[in-house]
């Protein structure tokens, strides 16, 4: 049974783990690796932002949150590590679907919340530094036999395989004609500053005027923005002191961290997650694409998924 892969970001290889996981010899076919993918770009918090329907993200949520949880336990190599934070609101919240399941979930009591704000959640959750976790990734791949092909794919029919998963993201707008993919373009600054160890999530001004703050190992991660629509990845310098102006109101002294990098990247939106099997190609192809702003959220879970797909197609 050959099964090919398409799309060498996090979707991919996660997909890719799970089938050989499930006893398939998976190939991916990419025409960029790790750390040239979009994949590589994400703050990767788990955190389900801009992503749809609900009632699939809950599973697919969940599933990765305690899959993250047990790498970070296992393989602290990766570059997963459980870290602790709190989230701002300028009015008062409803229940979340995830607080039941998170690690230390708790409201905010009224003296906790700064001025300004409604409202506010505190728990633990993963933070994934894509510079490590993504070539963690690929070597758990390589190591149990994968194989990868490095060429950009036109068209399916081109694809030698029995069974097809396109984890393409944006690239499915011209791959299969799906033009209800768009990009959300996202803008982040990292910066040096050790001293900051939990994150911060302010979501009092709307999606295009976040501000999050991700610590990681040797940097700290601020965003940023979110505009829709958008595909020219330059740096806007305006938003960037924006950003890091937004930040430093929640951490003030990151307004004297030192500015090691801008980065923009496009995340694969789509009014809903496109995970199903389609059968109007030559042989069957498992969609996983569309995944918004919550790609790494939501990986494992999807890749589950897949696999179970995968698995129900076999005579």
């Amino acid at each position: 049974m050959k099964i090919a892969i398409i799309g060498g970001g996090v979707s991919g290889f996660t997909c890719a783990i799970c089938l050989q996981k499930a006893g398939f010899s998976p190939t991916i076919y990419s025409n960029k690796w790790s750390p040239e993918t979009t994949s590589d770009v994400a703050a990767a918090v788990w955190y389900p932002f801009t992503v749809e329907p609900l009632d699939k993200v809950t599973v697919w949520g969940e599933k990765s949150y305690n899959t993250f949880y047990s790498i970070s336990v296992e393989s602290p190599e990766s570059g997963v590590h459980i870290v602790p934070g709190y989230d701002l609101f300028g009015e008062k919240m409803p229940k979340q679907w995830w607080q039941h399941f998170v690690k230390n979930f708790r409201k905010l009591d009224a003296h906790e919340i700064p001025e300004g704000y409604a409202d506010g959640f505190s728990f633990s959750t993963p933070i994934i530094d894509m510079r490590y976790y993504m070539p963690w990734l690929e070597k758990r791949f390589l190591a149990c036999g994968g194989k990868k092909i490095t060429q950009k794919i036109h068209d399916i029919a081109n694809v030698e395989a029995d069974i097809i998963v396109n984890c393409t993201g944006l690239g499915s707008r011209e791959l299969v004609n799906d033009e209800e993919v768009y990009p959300l373009k996202g803008q982040i600054v990292k910066v040096d500053a050790p001293e900051v160890k939990e994150f911060r999530q302010d979501f009092k001004n709307g999606p295009n005027h976040l501000a999050y703050i991700i610590p990681r190992k040797d940097n700290c991660v601020l965003g940023g923005t979110t505009d829709a629509n958008i595909s020219d990845l330059s740096i806007d310098l305006d938003a960037a002191q924006a950003i890091k102006k937004r930040c430093a109101a929640l951490i003030p002294s990151l307004n004297e961290a030192k500015i090691l990098e801008h980065k923009t990247g496009l995340r694969p939106a789509r009014k809903a997650v496109r995970l199903e099997i389609d059968h109007s190609f030559s042989v069957p192809v498992v969609h996983n694409y569309g995944h918004g702003g919550a790609g790494v959220t939501i990986s494992w879970g999807c890749a589950y998924e897949v696999c179970d797909h995968v698995k129900s197609l076999v005579p």
